[in-house]
């Protein structure tokens, strides 16, 4: 939590076009907080819009234009982590320029420690699907060249739940016509590592299973949760 007399040197840095030097200890508290809205409140939520709503009110300003109902919600959850946030908003003392710039830099906290996070599932992932699969394919571990549809293991992982009939029937031909683009692959289309061993396809009830594999949850708790780097 930001000190009451550290805020005349947050709205100094603000203001200055050099704000490298004080960058550590003027905005750490703040950033340090960022780092877990993406994981406490949701990894897509939009921090500046929040910020900007906070700001407008606590000065008695009209919302900003696109902002609503969600930013007020995000707000005071952000209250919630980052106690100080109020008192910074209120020195600033309804700066646009302030607030947008002290809101991007929470927003690049928040965006690093999400990518950080992110990026240790592609090490983490291999091991737990090799632990998942009970084989120990060295191949899965050595380069990421040897994963994804060139891996028979990571392909039936990344194959359309509706068509995981079709790839187990012959799953190197299956794996080689979504190589060379003869069979596509569409963003629609729920990957089977997504859904429970057990489950069977159902066309009237494609949510019948959804996200109750065991390896999205090893992954996404396991590593997100107990791996941080916060």
């Amino acid at each position: 939590m930001a000190k009451r007399d550290n805020l005349s040197d947050l709205v100094a840095w603000l203001q200055s076009k050099k704000k490298g030097a004080d960058r550590s200890s003027t905005l750490k508290p703040y950033r340090h907080a960022a780092r877990w809205m993406p994981i406490s409140i949701g990894p897509f939520v939009d921090l500046e819009n929040a910020i900007c709503w906070g700001a407008a009110k606590l000065s008695d300003q009209a919302p900003p234009f696109g902002t609503g109902q969600q930013d007020a919600i995000n707000y005071k959850m952000m209250q919630l982590i980052c106690p100080g946030l109020e008192r910074a908003l209120v020195a600033f003392k309804g700066d646009q320029v302030l607030v947008q710039s002290f809101a991007h830099q929470i927003m690049l906290a928040a965006n690093s420690a999400r990518a950080e996070d992110t990026s240790s599932c592609r090490k983490a992932t291999p091991e737990y699907i090799l632990s998942l699969k009970h084989t120990d394919e060295e191949r899965l571990m050595e380069k990421k060249s040897n994963r994804g549809w060139n891996n028979l293991i990571t392909a039936r992982l990344l194959c359309p739940f509706k068509r995981l009939e079709d790839f187990d029937k012959n799953p190197k031909l299956f794996m080689t016509n979504v190589n060379d683009m003869t069979t596509k692959i569409k963003a629609s289309q729920w990957p089977s590592f997504l859904y429970a061993e057990d489950a069977v396809y159902d066309s009237q009830n494609i949510d019948k299973g959804l996200f109750r594999s065991n390896t999205m949850i090893l992954v996404g708790f396991c590593q997100l949760f107990f791996a941080l780097t916060i």
